[in-house]
């Protein structure tokens, strides 16, 4: 994670691309500009999905990557605080098993049986702030 914080970093500087030194929200302007291109990108990886482009789809998904990391620096988050937040999200969504089974519904998304434990991310936002 540091290793794409700081890439992402060089890229920021060299572009001039502000983020904040503390964690919090953006402008309309700016969020509403990450959306669009987050957006962009995820219809990029749709096509080349669907036109079975492996080249496509991987840098669609570089790109996505790279745009998640922009937009984590630009709220001010840190690489380590970004990996505890996904640390405690994959937590809560190991607690989706039940019995060691997925259970899905109908439509194929995976239900929250009786033993999930929804992300505790206060918790692990006050360990970082």
């Amino acid at each position: 994670m540091e290793k794409l914080f700081k890439q992402r970093g060089e890229f920021n500087e060299a572009f001039s691309i502000n983020s904040r030194a503390h964690l919090g929200n953006l402008s309309e302007a700016s969020f509403g500009l990450e959306y669009r291109m987050l957006a962009e990108e995820l219809e990029e990886y749709l096509t080349a999905c669907m036109e079975n482009d492996t080249i496509e789809i991987v840098d669609a998904i570089g790109d996505m990557l790279y745009l998640i990391i922009g937009v984590a620096k630009k709220h001010g988050m840190t690489p380590n605080m970004l990996e505890s937040v996904m640390n405690e999200i994959h937590q809560s969504n190991m607690s989706k098993l039940h019995n060691g089974k997925v259970v899905k519904d109908e439509n194929g998304k995976v239900s929250k049986p009786d033993t999930f434990n929804p992300p505790n991310l206060v918790n692990v936002l006050k360990s970082h702030i």
